[in-house]
């Protein structure tokens, strides 16, 4: 395999990323450059970067910015996208290569892209967030066009005809990225041998406004009939149903107080979310026992009441003469 890049775009990271350069030593780094892409932070970054390359963008930009300036500052025939809050085990590089390897005989296969470990640290919603991830990871089939950016290896001339990271976004962009990929047939390797421990620690807040700002992005993504039906296909129908059950649901609890027929409506509801969301239930259960699966299929719940207000929400804003000021742009021909 030939000489790779790894990039790794931060933001008010200083700890986490001397973690994640802490473990990359411990890797084989043969023909291998690593580049810290400062994006606005006010921390010791700078310091911490001081062994590496390093880049500052000047005013935040977002992650997606950060990526393609660190991209366009390398010409390594391979890059890794290494998010500053995960750290690698000291085999992963070495596996990205042979996965690539593995593949070399099929030229749709251009991206390796890895997981997140289930030896997460936090609390509870630190916990169901980062396994939230893992399990839609581990259901995923291992070729496919799905886009981990946190872990991500690919081609620079397959990132190059899908014109990089649409910048325009501040989240959802890996999505973003996965749909022009599988518009050109082009897919990723998921090597699940790649797990890298992420650091981030969530509260409530954090996790409701990066939900937010990931539907509000989603929901800027023009999509042509092909990749809707790539969408649905890839985000599973019963994670789409989810989101519409659980305000219907409480709407009916709440009713059944002075009407019974809504407690039975309410308790159909709960059952058929509970149904759709049972694989991730019993993935809770498996890895962190009864008492965290029974707690996460509540909060899983709450999550996507939440969801569909943010839907409606960001709809709402949208409306001609509408005072919102979300970003609604055309899509710039890459998919």
């Amino acid at each position: 395999m030939q000489a790779m890049a790894v990039i790794i775009p931060v933001h008010n990271m200083a700890r986490e990323l001397q973690l994640c350069l802490d473990a990359l030593w411990k890797n084989d780094l043969t023909d291998t450059e690593i580049l810290v892409v400062d994006d606005g932070s006010t921390d010791d970054a700078a310091a911490v970067a001081r062994s590496v390359r390093y880049l500052r963008t000047g005013r935040r930009k977002g992650p997606a910015a950060a990526r393609n300036e660190g991209f366009r500052q390398t010409d390594a025939p391979y890059v890794l996208f290494l998010d500053a809050d995960v750290v690698l085990p000291a085999d992963a590089l070495a596996h990205i290569r042979e996965t690539f390897e593995q593949h070399s005989a099929n030229p749709a296969v251009v991206a390796v892209t890895g997981v997140y470990s289930e030896a997460i640290s936090g609390g509870f919603l630190t916990q169901f967030k980062n396994l939230n991830v893992a399990y839609l990871q581990a259901t995923t089939p291992s070729i496919t066009p799905y886009v981990h950016s946190a872990i991500f290896c690919v081609r620079r001339e397959a990132l190059e005809r899908c014109g990089g990271f649409d910048d325009r976004l501040r989240a959802a962009e890996d999505f973003r990225l996965g749909m022009i990929f599988g518009g050109k047939g082009y897919r990723c390797a998921i090597d699940r041998r790649v797990k890298g421990v992420h650091l981030k620690q969530y509260t409530l807040a954090r996790l409701f406004q990066e939900d937010y700002r990931r539907i509000r992005d989603l929901q800027s993504i023009p999509l042509n009939p092909e990749q809707r039906a790539f969408f649905c296909r890839a985000n599973r129908w019963s994670r789409l149903l989810s989101v519409i059950v659980p305000v219907p649901a409480a709407a009916a609890a709440g009713a059944a107080v002075a009407y019974s027929p809504a407690g039975m409506m309410a308790a159909a509801l709960i059952a058929v979310f509970a149904a759709l969301n049972s694989g991730f239930i019993r993935y809770c259960r498996s890895r962190r026992g009864f008492a965290f699966a029974a707690a996460a299929a509540g909060f899983l719940f709450i999550e996507m009441a939440w969801a569909q207000l943010c839907l409606v929400a960001v709809t709402l804003r949208r409306l001609p003469g509408s005072r919102g000021d979300e970003r609604v742009f055309e899509d710039p021909g890459g998919a």
